[in-house]
C-alpha cells in the first residue's frame, strides 16, 4: 500500500513538473528582446491613441505634431499631458488598455491548451472563426454598453490575432 502510494505520489509530481515545463515554456526571453502578449497590446493601444491625437482636434484645436513624444517614453499620462493639459486623467484610460492586456495575457493559462486560440495543429480556419466570433462580441457588447465585456472580449481577440500573425509570419 504504502509502495503504490509513493508510486502514485511520484507519477503526479512528474504530471505537474511536465505541465511546469510546458507552460513555462511559453514564457519570454525578457534578456533577450522578447515581448509578452500585454506588452504588444498595451503599446498597440499608445500607438493608436498617439496617432489619432496627431489627427483629431482636441477641445482647443490642437493636435499632438509627429515625434512629439519619443517611443521609449510613450505612456497614457504623457499622451494624455501633451493631448488634453492637466484637465483630463489618464487613469480610466490607463485602467482600461491593463483590463485589455490581462484578459489578453489570460488567454495563455484559461485555454492553453486550445488549438484555435493559438493556431496550432493547422487550425488557422478555426483560428479565423474564433478572431470573427470574438470581433462579433465586442461590438456587439459596445451595442448593448457592457464595456466590460468588450474589453475582456478584446484583450481575448486580440491574444489570437497576436498568435495568427506570428504563425503566418514567421512559421
Amino acid at each position: 500500500w504504502i509502495f503504490g502510494m509513493k508510486m502514485k505520489i511520484l507519477s503526479f509530481g512528474i504530471v505537474i513538473l511536465l505541465l511546469t515545463n510546458h507552460i513555462l515554456s511559453f514564457q519570454p526571453n525578457r534578456s533577450k528582446g522578447s515581448i509578452t502578449h500585454r506588452d504588444i497590446t498595451r503599446n498597440g493601444a499608445l500607438q493608436i491613441t498617439y496617432r489619432i491625437f496627431q489627427q483629431i482636434p482636441n477641445f482647443e484645436g490642437k493636435v499632438l505634431t509627429p515625434n512629439s513624444i519619443p517611443e521609449s517614453k510613450l505612456t497614457a499620462e504623457r499622451l494624455f499631458e501633451l493631448y488634453y493639459g492637466e484637465m483630463v486623467s489618464a487613469s480610466k484610460f490607463s485602467k482600461a488598455i491593463d483590463e485589455i492586456a490581462n484578459a489578453n495575457a489570460f488567454v495563455d493559462f484559461k485555454y492553453v491548451f486550445s488549438a484555435l486560440r493559438h493556431f496550432d495543429s493547422e487550425t488557422l480556419l478555426e483560428g479565423k472563426r474564433k478572431i470573427l466570433e470574438l470581433l462579433t462580441s465586442v461590438v456587439q457588447n459596445i451595442q448593448q454598453e457592457n464595456f466590460q465585456s468588450a474589453r475582456k472580449n478584446a484583450g481575448r481577440l486580440l491574444h489570437t490575432l497576436q498568435v495568427g500573425w506570428r504563425v503566418t509570419t514567421y512559421d
